[in-house]
């Protein structure tokens, strides 16, 4: 039986889906990549936002607090008891890591001093549910609630 160009075709198609040209592989030369266990940090399992420092520090906003990796060793600053950080920021100019948190904004100072900048409104401004984003702007912080 000859095989015409027709024919050829549908076999070509189960080859090329058989044995792709890109096999998955990684890349390598690339960004390694490491991941982390909550038992590595110490900390909860839910990491909602990241920030990081000249110095390739990094910060993770965790259900448990706020986590600092400084490329060997993981520390946990907890401020808020029972409230979950949701969003960072970290201001180069004042070396300030801006954190919101449930119910709750403010900022850690370099010595990992919490300051609470809710603390600052009204006392009928005070009720809201959480600060999702942190957003740094020309030198001003905002906060999203």
């Amino acid at each position: 039986m000859a095989f015409t160009l027709p024919n050829w075709r549908p076999l070509l198609g189960i080859i090329l889906l058989l044995f792709p040209a890109n096999r998955g592989e990684a890349f390598y030369g690339k960004y390694p990549i490491r991941n982390f266990r909550p038992t590595d940090y110490k900390a909860g399992i839910q990491n909602i936002d990241f920030a990081q420092n000249r110095d390739m520090q990094l910060f993770v906003a965790n259900n448990l607090g706020v986590l600092a990796y400084n490329g060997h060793d993981w520390a946990v600053h907890a401020f808020n008891t029972g409230k979950k950080e949701r969003s960072l920021v970290f201001d180069e100019a004042h070396n300030r890591l801006y954190v919101g948190s449930q119910g709750t904004f403010g900022y850690f100072e370099e010595d990992w001093n919490y300051v609470a900048l809710d603390e600052l409104l009204p006392a009928e401004s005070r009720d809201f549910d959480e600060v999702w984003d942190v957003y740094l702007h020309q030198s001003r912080v905002y906060f999203c609630t």
